[in-house]
């Protein structure tokens, strides 16, 4: 592990792209044919629903597995979910249930950028998921008032960054990563650095075989 200081940014570098795309999503999906069950549909296919937004009401946001009788793609853009958030499920997983595919936002579809500063959030729990993405940089990045993190059963694609992951989530308590497999993950550079209250953490099925940073992990 390199001893000299090394900066990350959290700041998106898609942040202007994202303005852009929600300003002419917001113009070209605007009637209640493109929302099912508070979820705004921004393509469809025979086989698949992708989503982009949630419009709802409801501050207790469960991701569906299916809608329309079709698999769900999800971008992973920093207006998925509203800032009221306040727990975010998956719907119950059944024998022969698709897995629900989480892209990266952006050009190159690297960053997963839908939780980060919900401040609101106190609860996730996501099972099932299918992670198309690089970079989990700053996932759930200055959510204040998150307790509670569960990640299982979930299929990633080439992780390598997680860094400050949960950085700044100050009334963390519990985290269960034991199912998450990140087998290309590189550095966990400031991944729990700000979480005072954190008093389980479980990481015991977490590959850092190819870890090569882990300054302030835990600082």
């Amino acid at each position: 592990i390199p001893k000299e200081e090394i900066k990350y940014e959290a700041t998106s570098q898609t942040e202007q792209e994202e303005n852009k795309n929600e300003e002419e999503l917001n113009t070209e999906v605007s009637n209640l044919d493109n929302v099912e069950n508070g979820w705004r549909i921004a393509y469809e296919d025979a086989n698949e629903v992708s989503i982009d937004k949630y419009v709802g009401d409801s501050k207790d946001i469960v991701i569906p597995r299916t809608l329309r009788g079709k698999k769900v793609r999800i971008k992973g853009y920093s207006y998925l979910l509203p800032d009221t958030v306040e727990t975010i499920t998956v719907e119950k997983e059944n024998t022969g249930s698709p897995k629900i595919i989480m892209e990266g936002s952006g050009t190159w579809g690297t960053q997963i950028e839908s939780f980060r500063n919900k401040q609101n959030l106190t609860s996730v729990k996501l099972e099932g998921l299918e992670i198309i993405s690089s970079n989990i940089t700053g996932m759930f990045e200055n959510c204040t008032a998150l307790e509670d993190v569960a990640i299982s059963d979930c299929i990633t694609y080439l992780i390598q960054s997680a860094n400050a992951v949960f950085k700044n989530c100050s009334s963390l308590v519990n985290v269960d990563l034991s199912k998450f497999d990140v087998q290309y993950i590189t550095s966990m550079q400031e991944m729990f650095m700000g979480c005072s209250k954190l008093q389980s953490l479980d990481l015991s099925m977490l590959n850092t075989e190819k870890v090569t940073n882990m300054q302030s992990m835990f600082n």
